[in-house]
Protein backbone atom coordinates (compact mmCIF):
# COMPACT_ATOMS: atom_id res chain seq x y z
CA UNK A 1 0.00 0.00 0.00
CA UNK A 2 1.41 3.38 -0.99
CA UNK A 3 0.36 6.67 0.57
CA UNK A 4 1.48 10.20 -0.29
CA UNK A 5 1.68 9.29 -3.96
CA UNK A 6 1.99 11.89 -6.69
CA UNK A 7 -0.16 12.55 -9.75
CA UNK A 8 0.24 15.16 -12.45
CA UNK A 9 -2.19 18.02 -12.80
CA UNK A 10 -1.31 18.39 -16.51
CA UNK A 11 -2.12 22.09 -16.34
CA UNK A 12 0.40 23.04 -19.02
CA UNK A 13 0.39 24.70 -22.42
CA UNK A 14 -0.08 22.84 -25.69
CA UNK A 15 3.48 23.68 -26.74
CA UNK A 16 4.90 22.08 -23.59
CA UNK A 17 2.69 19.01 -24.13
CA UNK A 18 4.05 18.72 -27.66
CA UNK A 19 7.58 18.58 -26.22
CA UNK A 20 6.69 15.78 -23.78
CA UNK A 21 6.09 17.65 -20.53
CA UNK A 22 3.34 16.17 -18.41
CA UNK A 23 2.60 18.87 -15.86
CA UNK A 24 3.26 19.54 -12.22
CA UNK A 25 3.25 16.69 -9.74
CA UNK A 26 0.74 17.04 -6.92
CA UNK A 27 0.93 15.13 -3.64
CA UNK A 28 -2.42 13.51 -2.84
CA UNK A 29 -1.68 13.18 0.87
CA UNK A 30 -1.50 10.32 3.31
CA UNK A 31 -5.28 9.76 3.43
CA UNK A 32 -5.26 8.37 -0.13
CA UNK A 33 -4.26 4.67 -0.20
CA UNK A 34 -3.13 3.14 -3.48
CA UNK A 35 -3.49 -0.65 -3.67
CA UNK A 36 -2.43 -3.37 -6.06
CA UNK A 37 -3.19 -7.08 -5.69
CA UNK A 38 -1.47 -9.81 -7.61
CA UNK A 39 1.26 -12.38 -7.39
CA UNK A 40 4.96 -12.54 -8.04
CA UNK A 41 7.09 -15.61 -8.50
CA UNK A 42 10.77 -16.17 -9.15
CA UNK A 43 12.68 -19.24 -10.21
CA UNK A 44 16.46 -19.50 -10.39
CA UNK A 45 18.63 -22.27 -11.74
CA UNK A 46 22.38 -22.84 -11.65
CA UNK A 47 24.05 -25.32 -14.00
CA UNK A 48 27.79 -25.44 -13.47
CA UNK A 49 28.62 -21.70 -13.45
CA UNK A 50 25.68 -20.59 -15.62
CA UNK A 51 22.89 -18.78 -13.77
CA UNK A 52 19.36 -18.45 -15.12
CA UNK A 53 16.50 -16.55 -13.49
CA UNK A 54 12.86 -16.04 -14.41
CA UNK A 55 10.54 -13.64 -12.62
CA UNK A 56 6.79 -13.23 -13.31
CA UNK A 57 4.54 -10.56 -11.84
CA UNK A 58 0.81 -10.54 -12.57
CA UNK A 59 -1.33 -7.75 -11.15
CA UNK A 60 -4.95 -8.81 -10.78
CA UNK A 61 -6.49 -5.57 -9.56
CA UNK A 62 -5.51 -2.05 -8.55
CA UNK A 63 -7.13 0.92 -6.82
CA UNK A 64 -5.87 4.49 -7.24
CA UNK A 65 -7.27 5.48 -3.84
CA UNK A 66 -10.49 6.79 -5.36
CA UNK A 67 -12.04 3.49 -6.45
CA UNK A 68 -10.64 3.46 -10.00
CA UNK A 69 -7.95 1.25 -11.48
CA UNK A 70 -4.44 2.71 -11.52
CA UNK A 71 -3.87 3.87 -15.07
CA UNK A 72 -1.02 3.06 -17.43
CA UNK A 73 0.78 0.32 -15.54
CA UNK A 74 1.79 -3.04 -17.03
CA UNK A 75 -0.25 -5.71 -15.30
CA UNK A 76 1.87 -8.52 -16.75
CA UNK A 77 5.65 -8.41 -16.35
CA UNK A 78 8.11 -11.16 -17.16
CA UNK A 79 11.88 -10.86 -16.67
CA UNK A 80 14.38 -13.46 -17.83
CA UNK A 81 18.11 -13.36 -17.21
CA UNK A 82 20.96 -15.64 -18.25
CA UNK A 83 24.51 -15.14 -16.98
CA UNK A 84 27.27 -17.15 -18.68
CA UNK A 85 30.87 -16.88 -17.42
CA UNK A 86 33.56 -18.26 -19.72
CA UNK A 87 37.07 -17.92 -18.32
CA UNK A 88 37.88 -14.16 -18.55
CA UNK A 89 34.61 -13.19 -20.32
CA UNK A 90 31.20 -12.91 -18.71
CA UNK A 91 28.06 -12.48 -20.84
CA UNK A 92 24.72 -11.47 -19.35
CA UNK A 93 21.56 -11.63 -21.46
CA UNK A 94 18.30 -10.22 -20.17
CA UNK A 95 14.81 -9.83 -21.57
CA UNK A 96 11.93 -7.84 -20.06
CA UNK A 97 8.30 -8.19 -21.22
CA UNK A 98 5.74 -5.55 -20.24
CA UNK A 99 2.14 -6.01 -21.34
CA UNK A 100 -1.54 -5.87 -20.48
CA UNK A 101 -1.34 -2.15 -19.65
CA UNK A 102 -4.24 -0.72 -17.68
CA UNK A 103 -6.10 2.19 -19.21
CA UNK A 104 -9.02 4.31 -18.01
CA UNK A 105 -12.34 3.67 -19.77
CA UNK A 106 -12.58 7.30 -20.94
CA UNK A 107 -9.03 7.48 -22.35
CA UNK A 108 -9.10 8.32 -26.06
CA UNK A 109 -5.47 7.37 -26.71
CA UNK A 110 -4.55 4.11 -28.36
CA UNK A 111 -3.77 1.43 -25.78
CA UNK A 112 -0.14 1.01 -24.75
CA UNK A 113 1.27 -1.89 -26.73
CA UNK A 114 3.11 -4.72 -25.05
CA UNK A 115 6.85 -4.71 -25.61
CA UNK A 116 9.98 -6.75 -24.99
CA UNK A 117 13.33 -5.14 -24.25
CA UNK A 118 16.48 -7.23 -24.69
CA UNK A 119 19.75 -6.31 -23.01
CA UNK A 120 23.24 -7.77 -23.42
CA UNK A 121 26.20 -6.92 -21.21
CA UNK A 122 29.71 -8.29 -21.60
CA UNK A 123 32.46 -8.01 -19.00
CA UNK A 124 36.02 -8.89 -19.98
CA UNK A 125 38.60 -9.37 -17.22
CA UNK A 126 41.84 -10.54 -18.82
CA UNK A 127 43.85 -12.43 -16.19
CA UNK A 128 47.17 -10.73 -16.98
CA UNK A 129 45.80 -7.17 -17.15
CA UNK A 130 44.70 -4.75 -14.41
CA UNK A 131 42.01 -3.49 -16.81
CA UNK A 132 38.46 -4.75 -17.07
CA UNK A 133 36.19 -3.81 -19.95
CA UNK A 134 32.39 -3.53 -20.15
CA UNK A 135 30.17 -3.30 -23.19
CA UNK A 136 26.40 -3.21 -23.08
CA UNK A 137 23.47 -2.89 -25.44
CA UNK A 138 19.92 -2.12 -24.27
CA UNK A 139 16.68 -2.18 -26.26
CA UNK A 140 18.39 -4.50 -28.70
CA UNK A 141 15.41 -5.44 -30.88
CA UNK A 142 12.59 -3.07 -29.91
CA UNK A 143 13.91 0.47 -30.20
CA UNK A 144 10.47 2.04 -30.54
CA UNK A 145 8.86 0.96 -27.27
CA UNK A 146 6.70 3.77 -25.89
CA UNK A 147 6.04 4.17 -22.19
CA UNK A 148 2.68 5.57 -21.11
CA UNK A 149 2.20 8.95 -19.49
CA UNK A 150 0.24 9.14 -16.24
CA UNK A 151 -0.87 12.68 -16.99
CA UNK A 152 -4.63 13.19 -16.98
CA UNK A 153 -4.84 14.96 -20.33
CA UNK A 154 -1.54 14.25 -22.06
CA UNK A 155 -2.48 12.90 -25.48
CA UNK A 156 0.65 10.97 -26.45
CA UNK A 157 2.89 8.35 -24.96
CA UNK A 158 6.45 9.17 -23.99
CA UNK A 159 8.78 8.42 -26.90
CA UNK A 160 10.87 5.26 -26.90
CA UNK A 161 14.43 5.48 -25.65
CA UNK A 162 15.92 3.88 -28.73
CA UNK A 163 18.93 1.63 -28.92
CA UNK A 164 21.45 2.31 -26.15
CA UNK A 165 25.09 1.25 -26.38
CA UNK A 166 27.45 1.89 -23.50
CA UNK A 167 30.86 0.78 -22.39
CA UNK A 168 33.74 1.48 -20.10
CA UNK A 169 37.09 0.42 -18.79
CA UNK A 170 38.20 0.14 -15.18
CA UNK A 171 41.76 -0.01 -13.90
CA UNK A 172 42.11 -2.14 -10.77
CA UNK A 173 44.89 -1.16 -8.40
CA UNK A 174 46.42 -4.16 -6.68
Amino acid sequence: MISNHLVTDANISESLKARGYIGQYVNLGSEVKVKSQGFDGKMTLRLNKVDAALNLTQIVSTDDGFGSAIAYIPKTMLNANLNVPADWLNVNLGANYRGNFSQPANDTRAPVKAYVLVNVTMLAQPKTSPLEFRLGVRNLFDTKAHAPSSSKDFTQHFPGRGLEVWGGATYQFK
